[in-house]
Order: structure tokens, then C-alpha cells, then sequence
């Protein structure tokens, strides 16, 4: 009798094994409780990494929404937790409420966790440049300079200008680099744009210039290098069927829109002033 009675002991465990996997009891927590739980997070990182949100970028992400961010995670986490939290009362009816409502908290959290993402991805960082001087034996000035960017859309463009602005120019020197020289042919003007380069991004949205030069000092007093992106065009009157002072009114209009989104545009500027540079021996 013993003998059978421990014969027959696997089979009964696995019978009562295959039955409790068939059925929990009601102290067992369903499977979708368990895939909601462990799945959440795991679903979140992989909607993030689809978007190219990893690695540096994640970490721009957080500083930039360093707010909101958190709060999409609270939500997915909440909509992970809701099925255990359903399934503590051990009744079907709230187990699958639970269920229902963080399956939908999951699905809020993710698509705000994207959300959150795109608007990272496009938001465009500040520009940066460099500008370096040396004055050589000679008197001249060897100059050089370098500017870059990223997350610049397909359209947008940034602009590297380099400036020499004379000692008896009028205003503050910033004023002199942040203006658009290029534009104003002036004769013996206190400031001149000795480069104007426009870039455009590359694939991943990343722009580049850069430019050595020999100027010859003159006047100059400072030297100056701008990076900047514009944010946009000013919109452009039809001027066809005005007078001449309407035409002048316009493109007053249109030269203080553009005047306001220059100064609204992100921008890095470098002075340099040349009269406390050494001549090179």
C-alpha cells in the first residue's frame, strides 16, 4: 500500500498543479495583473527608444521637461499597479475594473510620454561659437571662428557672422554684432560683416561652419562672431497696388517684424576686444 500510495504521489502533484494553473485561487494574482506590472515600464523605454529618445538625448529630455516628464512615469506606473491594486480585494468584478483602468492609465502615460518626447526632440538647442585673434608682427589680424548646432529642422538655417566694428562706433558693441551689416551698404560704416555664412543641417539635424581669416586691422576695435537661428520670415506685404508712402508704411511694418524676430531668434555671440591684444614678436 505504500508503495502505491508514493507511485501514485507525482501524478496527483501534477494534476493539482495543472489545475492551479487552469484556475488560481482566488489568493493568486491573474496573468494580465503580472504582464501590466512588469510590462509598463518596459513598454515605456521601448516607445522612447523607437523615437531615438536614449542614451545623452534621454537625458536632455529630462532636463528640458523636468517637470511633466516625471508625471507621464507616475502615470504609467499607476497604470501597471491598478490590476494588483484590483486584485487585492480578491473579487473578479474590481480585479477586472482594476485591469480595465490601468490598461487605459497605460495607455494615457505612453502616448503623453510621446508627446513630451516629440516636443523635446523638436525644441532647438542654443548655437554655439568660437572666435579666436592674434595680432601678427605685421599689424594684421588673424582671425578664426567656428559655430554649430543641433535638432535644426529640414527647413531652418543657421548663420555664422563675423564682424569688425571701429572704436568710434555709436551704441553698444552687442548692438553692432547682433545687427545685419550684410544688408546695409554704407559708405565708411563703423561696423562691417567680413563673413556671412548661412548652413544648412544634416541628416540628424546638426549644422556647421566654420572660417580662418587675415584681416587687416584698420579702425577696428572689436572683433565679434554670431551664430543664430532665425525663428522665421516676417510675412512680406503685396505692395503692387500702393502708393508710395503706403509702400514706405509696409516696409517699415515688415523691417520691425523682422527687426523683433531677430532679437527673439537664439543667438551666442563672442567679442573680442582687439586693443588688448599683444602684437607677435
Amino acid at each position: 500500500m505504500a508503495r502505491e500510495k508514493a507511485a501514485g504521489e507525482p501524478a496527483e502533484l501534477d494534476a493539482e498543479l495543472t489545475k492551479a494553473a487552469a484556475k488560481p485561487t482566488d489568493g493568486d494574482l491573474p496573468v494580465s495583473a503580472r504582464v501590466a506590472l512588469y510590462g509598463s515600464i518596459t513598454l515605456a523605454l521601448a516607445v522612447l527608444a523607437a523615437i531615438g529618445i536614449q542614451g545623452d538625448v534621454l537625458g536632455r529630455l529630462i532636463r528640458n521637461q523636468s517637470q511633466l516628464f516625471p508625471w507621464a512615469i507616475v502615470v504609467v506606473l499607476l497604470g501597471g499597479a491598478l490590476p494588483f491594486i484590483g486584485a487585492l480585494w480578491k473579487r473578479t468584478l474590481l480585479t477586472r475594473i482594476g485591469a480595465a483602468l490601468g490598461a487605459v492609465l497605460l495607455l494615457i502615460g505612453v502616448s503623453w510620454m510621446v508627446w513630451i518626447g516629440a516636443e523635446s526632440l523638436a525644441l532647438r538647442d542654443q548655437p554655439i561659437v568660437n572666435l579666436t585673434a592674434t595680432i601678427a608682427a605685421d599689424g594684421s589680424v588673424r582671425v578664426s571662428a567656428d559655430a554649430s548646432s543641433t535638432s535644426l529642422k529640414a527647413n531652418e538655417k543657421m548663420l555664422l557672422d563675423v564682424k569688425t566694428v571701429d572704436a568710434g562706433a555709436g551704441g553698444t558693441t552687442l548692438d553692432w554684432c547682433r545687427d545685419s551689416l550684410v544688408s546695409k551698404h554704407v559708405e565708411g560704416a563703423a561696423g562691417r560683416s567680413v563673413y556671412w555664412g548661412e548652413t544648412g543641417p544634416s541628416a540628424t539635424g546638426a549644422a556647421k561652419d566654420s572660417i580662418e581669416l587675415v584681416l587687416d586691422r584698420g579702425n577696428a576695435r572689436y572683433l565679434c562672431a554670431r551664430a543664430a537661428l532665425y525663428l522665421s520670415q516676417a510675412p512680406v506685404e503685396d505692395t503692387g497696388s500702393m502708393t508710395a508712402e503706403e509702400k514706405a508704411a509696409a516696409d517699415a511694418r515688415f523691417k520691425k517684424a523682422q527687426d523683433r524676430l531677430s532679437r527673439d531668434a537664439r543667438d551666442a555671440v563672442v567679442i573680442i576686444d582687439l586693443s588688448l591684444l599683444h602684437r607677435a614678436e
